[in-house]
């Protein structure tokens, strides 16, 4: 129990004193975070599991936080993103000219650590820049409110803890640790929306609390069925007490795209909509109509 709660205050002091310091930090310690799960993951599901398969799982998985972290710096551009179509297509190039069986499920595989691993870290990077500023009261609330609806659901759990969630998957899981973990993640949404460099109002943080609280298990219950399925108990032991990377993030990980997505739909809004009209009311019109709602205003275009 010690062992657990010394690797547990080592590993939030870290994570926080890495979002709190700034973007580089933050960036470079998510990164290894989105490695070590994808080596963790790598050990679980690969057939073939030689260095060179893992090490080929590990670079597809990072390379859209790697691509997100060059357009974040301006380094490429939207156009680039047509980049993602050949990643994918690389894997039948990959199987060719590797030729050592399991060709389908090593390509499945590959593709999704891109998709379970890859995108939603990706996603987080993008997540913690606003209109060019680090936000990093955003991302510390991002963590609150996982711990806070993992540290409910198991308080409650334990206490009340009767109705199972889905015994075929996880015997330990109740619907009182559910309800438990949603109701101390919006305590925690409240108190997060008097942080600094969020951008975010009170009931902007419900509905994040909320997305936690229902898509959080759910990450959770999957990696289960995937230790599961391949008779593991933890995807590694480097955190002592707690198991692996992976074990650690798996709600995290889950829950990011849908935490992500009302900021990709407002931002959506803005672009191909708000932002248009109000050129259009200010402005001389666009040229066309296509040259206005497929991307933001260029005021020098209308000159």
């Amino acid at each position: 129990m010690k062992r657990r709660f010394f690797t547990g205050l080592v590993f939030v002091l870290v994570i926080l004193g890495s979002v709190l310091i700034g973007f580089s930090y933050f960036s470079l310690l998510f990164c290894l975070i989105a490695a070590l799960c994808l080596w963790e993951f790598s050990k679980l599901v690969l057939i073939d599991s030689t260095l060179n398969s893992k090490l080929i799982l590990v670079i597809l998985g990072l390379f859209p936080y790697f691509f997100t972290f060059m357009f974040i710096n301006n380094l490429v551009s939207e156009k680039d993103f047509l980049l993602f179509p050949v990643m994918f297509f690389t894997l039948f190039l990959l199987e060719l000219i590797r030729g050592k069986g399991h060709s389908i499920e090593n390509m499945g595989n590959y593709a999704m650590a891109v998709i379970y691993i890859g995108i939603p870290f990706a996603l987080l990077l993008w997540m913690s820049i606003d209109n060019g500023d680090y936000m990093r009261g955003r991302m510390a609330g991002l963590l609150f409110l996982t711990w806070a609806n993992d540290t409910g659901a198991y308080i409650a759990g334990n206490i009340f803890g009767k109705h199972l969630l889905m015994k075929r998957i996880s015997p330990k899981k109740t619907w009182e640790g559910f309800f438990g973990g949603m109701f101390l993640a919006l305590l925690f949404g409240y108190a997060s929306s008097y942080m600094p460099s969020t951008g975010l109002q009170t009931i902007d943080w419900w509905i994040l609390a909320l997305i936690i609280s229902i898509f959080g298990p759910v990450g959770d219950l999957i990696e289960s069925l995937l230790k599961r399925e391949k008779q593991a108990k933890d995807s590694s032991n480097l955190l002592p007490g707690h198991g692996g990377f992976l074990d650690r993030f798996d709600a995290f990980i889950f829950h990011i795209p849908f935490f992500t997505l009302p900021f990709g739909i407002a931002s959506l809004i803005e672009t191909t909509i708000i932002s248009p009209i109000v050129a259009y009311l200010l402005l001389e019109p666009p040229k066309t109509l296509m040259h206005s709602t497929l991307r933001a205003p260029n005021y020098r275009d209308w000159e």
